[in-house]
């Protein structure tokens, strides 16, 4: 397929030879070369056939998909439970599933279908005998007053497992603003394929806030406000200092205009929201459009968890009298960084194939910091290397034989480390991360570790893939 325009979004098809039946994985390539996707995907005449009965029960059917017929000698296995067999006509019967996560088909081929997530099994619900529902929709979510509301309103009646359209069926809808009075009403009935459709004008002048339509609690909410398009908008950066608990920062704020100009000699009225019995605080904007807020950290009067979170609000208010609110949220621990460890590779890690290793430092808002890492492999605290942290949150690929990329190492390996789960540590301006993998040999005929299967691919063009089971 020729891709002629980088904008537009392609669909084709795929024509497979005859394929027996198990699992595939399909690789997708461009030329000139990208990055590629892979989806893995079933092949099976097996088909599953499952009704929910009341006393949850679960009546389940196995059966070929060519003629319908049913496999006699299948079973069904939940989780990692002992299978059970189905009776002479593929058929069986399951009480108490309720705790179990996942359904397998095993036959005598093999179980060439994908596990079966038991949650979407639904249940029998006796509720759904002889009832009715009603789902309203509007055309949006907020109006402005003398608008029109269009609304569309569908109705179906259920009777246990069946759903039909309800037709000629008389709907009353009611306008209520947000103080619950009824503004308007309408009564409208439903066509054949149990639809309609109506609309409401709202009046000129009307409260502001949450309205909704409907009837009893089946409604649907809109809200309606005077909107005025701000002329100018307030940011406030992140701060790029190392800070924790008990210290003090400034987080700078600025105002500008939609043309990037900035609001000059402002009114910024701040209230600091993690104080109490503070009055708020009256600045002004420099000709920049800038201002500072200084702020102390202090988490002595505060308890559990909104110990840690500081927030502030206000309102800028420019020459014209227009008025804009701003708030933000300073988290606080008492570390004053944040080490993280990622890797381009997966926590399988073969012998010959070694990842890359990115170490990230950041303050407690996100921000980049520079520092010295030290790491070590457990167990091997002798051997401590150290490098610096990384400049950018993404790992770039290098040449693993030349890595110049700050911050960005191969997963060191002592001569004499052991297979199996090992675990890099990692130190930096008081916090620790922590990598963990298993390392393995492309020639190992078992997994190093215990676990339901293993599954390797050696390069990215699939020239060799391993499954260990």
């Amino acid at each position: 397929m020729t891709n002629t325009n980088r904008l537009r979004q392609y669909r084709d098809e795929i024509k497979l030879p005859k394929l027996k039946a198990g699992m595939y994985l399909l690789e997708l390539k461009t030329d000139p070369k990208t990055i590629g996707e892979r989806t893995m995907f079933f092949v099976s005449d097996i088909r599953l056939m499952s009704l929910p009965q009341a006393g949850d029960t679960l009546r389940l059917a196995i059966v070929r998909a060519k003629d319908n017929q049913p496999i006699h000698n299948a079973s069904i296995q939940l989780d990692e439970g002992k299978p059970i067999a189905v009776n002479g006509q593929g058929e069986l019967r399951l009480y108490d599933y309720e705790d179990s996560t996942s359904l397998y088909v095993v036959t005598p081929e093999g179980s060439h279908l994908p596990p079966i997530d038991v949650d979407q099994l639904s249940d029998y619900d006796l509720d759904k005998a002889d009832t009715t529902r009603m789902n309203i929709f509007l055309d949006r979510g907020v109006y402005r007053p003398g608008q029109i509301v269009h609304v569309g309103v569908i109705r179906h009646q259920i009777n246990h497992t069946k759903t039909k359209a309800w037709s000629n069926a008389l709907t009353k809808l009611y306008l209520r603003n947000p103080q619950g009075e009824i503004l308007d009403s309408v009564s409208i009935f439903t066509d054949d394929y149990g639809t309609a459709h109506t609309s409401f004008i709202l009046p000129n002048k009307t409260l502001n806030g949450a309205y909704t339509i409907g009837e009893g609690w089946n409604v649907a909410s809109f809200r309606v406000e005077e909107y005025k398009r701000p002329t100018f908008t307030i940011e406030i950066s992140k701060p790029t200092m190392y800070y924790a608990l008990g210290d003090s920062i400034t987080l700078e704020g600025k105002a500008q205009n939609l043309m990037g100009e900035p609001v000059r000699r402002a009114r910024v009225i701040v209230n600091r929201t993690y104080l109490s019995n503070t009055k708020p605080d009256t600045l002004f904007t420099d000709n920049r459009g800038q201002f500072l807020i200084p702020m102390k950290l202090d988490s002595s009067v505060r308890t559990g968890v909104s110990r840690n979170f500081f927030s502030i609000n206000g309102t800028i208010t420019d020459g014209t009298g227009e008025q804009q609110p701003f708030n933000y949220t300073v988290y606080a621990d008492d570390k004053r960084a944040h080490l993280t460890i990622q890797s381009d590779g997966d926590y399988r890690v073969e012998l010959h194939h070694l990842p890359q290793l990115c170490f990230l430092l950041t303050n407690r808002c996100g921000v980049l910091q520079k520092g010295r890492v030290k790491y070590w492999l457990k167990g091997y605290e002798s051997d401590v290397q150290s490098c610096e942290t990384s400049d950018t949150y993404t790992l770039k690929p290098s040449d693993k034989s030349d890595n110049r990329s700050v911050g960005v190492i191969t997963l060191p390996l002592p001569a004499n480390v052991k297979k199996g789960r090992n675990e890099l540590i990692a130190t930096c301006e008081g916090d620790t991360a922590r990598y963990s993998f298993i390392l393995f040999d492309e020639n190992d005929k078992r997994p190093c570790e215990e676990m339901n299967g293993w599954f390797y691919a050696t390069g990215s063009d699939l020239e060799k893939v391993i499954i260990l089971l």
